[in-house]
């Protein structure tokens, strides 16, 4: 006859806020980790509260569930993610889930179904320094989001230039500027925080945390607190707070790749200029996807080609009046810039004295500017 094993009950939470919850952190979760202790998460709590926390070593994010009743003591064990995040997806919605401790084991419990799972000491779960109190900024969430999705296309991945594997966040003119570039191309937007922040702060965010921030912020007016110091960013919302290292370097001056001076502008409708990328790219270089734009009194004409020598072109109206231009681009750079513009029609600025073209917005309150780099076809 087999051993019973005393359990303690620590919770009961509803299905659908734990999936939620887990959902919200396990974007920082790697199964590949070499420390297991990483694939899990972190619950603690007391009373009401459920907290739920993921880390990569690099960076955090804790959320907050609300338990079915109180906790009769306060807890803190570890459970790999994956799989309970796996056992709540199977379960029914509205399922009563239980969580017991029992020894090194966890006991997940529903009204039909028992798992029993492993766990690690919760002391041992490894969790960012708590570093000097940074720069607090405050800032409308929705407009973190969207000038985050508006330029973190132009991040580096995995360049041996490592200050360039981020987003750079710096303080001008009261202005809080998201700038990332790889080289190739550039994507700079600009906002004003809620209240007035002091010039002269800046910072690079790890791509992780930057792509991590583009999923879990909302497109709400909500006011979150973005804290910066000189190894660390924290951003607390009312539904998660994240905290990351920041990567030690110089950013590059990255306004000398804008042009100064603009000689000839082209105005293109830029779903227009959509629709004929999407065309010619089929027949584009697979590997540089490079197309060739001809602007020429009041017409663009985009050709691509292989190695096989098929060649596409598709030829659209512009509003361009300057001597004839042929410049050469990745077409995905072109396409990234296009996804991000929510006017009708698209600015190329061409300058003399600078290799890169500035694309833009077609309306005077515009505060993006977009480089791409031309390419040798």
């Amino acid at each position: 006859m087999s051993k019973v094993e005393v359990s303690t009950c620590l919770f009961q939470v509803a299905r659908d806020e734990l999936l939620h919850a887990l959902k919200q952190v396990s974007g920082v979760v790697e199964q590949s980790q070499v420390m297991q202790i990483l694939s899990f998460v972190l619950l603690t709590g007391s009373d009401s509260r459920l907290s739920v926390l993921a880390s990569n070593s690099e960076v955090e994010v804790v959320t907050e569930a609300k338990l079915f009743s109180p906790s009769p003591t306060p807890f803190a064990i570890t459970v790999s993610c994956k799989k309970l995040m796996d056992i709540c997806r199977a379960l029914p919605d509205g399922a009563l889930v239980e969580l017991h401790q029992s020894s090194q084991w966890i006991m997940v419990k529903t009204l039909d179904s028992q798992f029993k799972l492993a766990t690690l000491p919760g002391d041992s779960f490894p969790r960012l320094p708590q570093q000097e109190q940074g720069v607090k900024i405050k800032l409308v969430e929705s407009a973190l989001k969207e000038n985050i999705e508006k330029t973190c296309f132009s991040m580096a991945c995995q360049d041996a230039r490592f200050f360039l594997n981020g987003l750079f966040l710096s303080v001008e003119e009261g202005m809080l500027n998201c700038v990332a570039t790889d080289g190739h191309r550039l994507s700079w937007e600009k906002f004003l925080p809620l209240e007035p922040v002091e010039d002269g702060l800046t910072a690079i965010v790890p791509r992780k945390t930057v792509l991590e921030l583009a999923k879990l912020l909302r497109p709400n007016e909500e006011a979150l607190d973005l804290i910066v110091g000189d190894q660390f960013i924290e951003v607390s919302t009312g539904h998660f707070k994240l905290r990351s290292n920041l990567i030690e370097g110089q950013y590059p001056k990255y306004k000398k790749l804008i042009p100064s001076s603009v000689s000839d502008t082209a105005s293109v409708d830029a779903k227009v200029l959509k629709q004929s990328l999407d065309r010619v790219a089929i027949l584009a270089n697979e590997k540089f996807k490079g197309a060739r734009f001809t602007f020429d009194n009041g017409a663009l004409s985009i050709v691509s080609s292989n190695f096989d020598q098929e060649e596409a072109v598709s030829s659209m109206p512009v509003g361009y009046s300057g001597a004839q231009r042929t410049v050469a681009f990745n077409i995905n750079y072109v396409l990234d810039v296009l996804s991000v513009i929510e006017t009708d029609d698209v600015l190329f600025h061409f300058s003399e004295q600078v290799q890169g073209v500035l694309l833009e917005a077609d309306k005077e309150s515009g505060t993006g500017a977009y480089v791409v780099m031309p390419l040798t076809l």
